[in-house]
């Protein structure tokens, strides 16, 4: 597993869906990729390890029997970089030392319906990648919202339509300073209220995240109404 110190990048993926569906759409997504071993742990019985993954290996994994007594899965990819499952939440760590760029592009899959929002951070700043479905109405609307910025520490918004979903890009710094375990678990709640708040077209949210990357003086004024507002005011840092 990559030691906390040489993490360069992590990303946790975060689901409300039941446990199998999960634990489907993750193996069917991993698996793929050059993965090099994976070890279960069960609440019934001792741990199972997997090498050397082949067909074989992928279809016992995928058709496993008893998903509902697995507490953790945890494996390595072969070209750099480690995740875990456990309960609702994937986590992917990217070591400096074996930057893996495949499997980074690779985890844009993993954002949908089943992990609708995935909180990360890298050297330069936090983000977080939302996943709405597609409306016409929604995508519209909200894309008055876009801030990009070419800068890779300045905060952005960007959304974009991929295939039957919306995509939310937000980048920014914390308010509080959060190790990146902290962090990934503490903001994930946020941004899973902005994405019920958006789905009923309430977009205050957003609208405070736009002013945060635009108008640094007219956020730290700004007042929020709902509560969506104010949480989501509460938890950006007011400085550069």
């Amino acid at each position: 597993m990559t030691e906390p110190d040489q993490v360069f990048e992590k990303y946790g993926f975060f689901s409300s869906r039941k446990g199998r569906e999960i634990f489907s759409h993750v193996l069917e997504t991993l698996l793929p990729l050059s993965v090099d071993e994976v070890t279960i742990t069960y609440s019934d019985r001792p741990d199972e390890s997997f090498r050397h993954i082949n067909d074989r290996t992928r279809k016992i994994l995928v058709n496993h029997p008893d998903s509902d007594k697995i507490d953790t899965i945890v494996g390595t990819f072969a070209d750099g970089g480690s995740f875990e499952l456990r309960g609702g939440t994937l986590t992917i760590s990217v070591s400096s030392d074996q930057y893996n760029f495949d499997l980074v592009d690779s985890m844009k899959r993993f954002l949908s319906p089943v992990f609708p929002v995935c909180v990360f951070q890298n050297p330069y700043i936090w983000g977080v990648d939302l996943y709405e479905g597609y409306t016409r109405e929604l995508f519209f609307e909200t894309r008055a919202f876009i801030a990009r910025n070419p800068h890779l520490e300045e905060p952005e918004i960007d959304i974009f339509r991929r295939d039957d979903g919306i995509i939310y890009k937000f980048r920014f710094h914390p308010r509080e300073e959060l190790s990146v375990d902290e962090g990934i678990r503490h903001l994930a709640p946020f941004f899973m209220d902005l994405g019920q708040a958006l789905r009923k077209r309430m977009y205050e949210g957003l609208e405070v995240l736009h002013t945060y990357c635009t108008e640094k003086a007219s956020f730290r004024r700004l007042e929020p109404r709902t509560k969506i507002g104010r949480d989501v005011k509460s938890i950006l840092s007011d400085h550069r």
